[in-house]
């Protein structure tokens, strides 16, 4: 996987959601098709252990239904 996540929310609500991803580490907010999915980036490109512990935290936040890591199907040097 590479360090964006795939969410959708519980709700309408982004604010929320905006709150809890920045104090995780997470930026760069981008809404996907209609109004409660989005894709967050890591602050760092590095996927490392606190790339996980931090999307742990954020799958256990309860305006997150789901959770997605973006995943490649051929990886190549970024």
């Amino acid at each position: 996987c590479n360090n964006n996540v795939y969410v959708e929310l519980n709700g309408n609500n982004p604010d929320s959601l905006r709150k809890t991803a920045l104090s995780l580490g997470f930026k760069n907010m981008r809404a996907d098709m209609g109004n409660n999915r989005y894709w967050l980036s890591y602050e760092t490109k590095l996927v490392d252990e606190t790339f996980f512990e931090a999307y742990k935290k954020l799958t256990e936040s309860p305006w997150v239904l789901s959770a997605y890591f973006d995943t490649y199907m051929e990886v190549g040097l970024d």
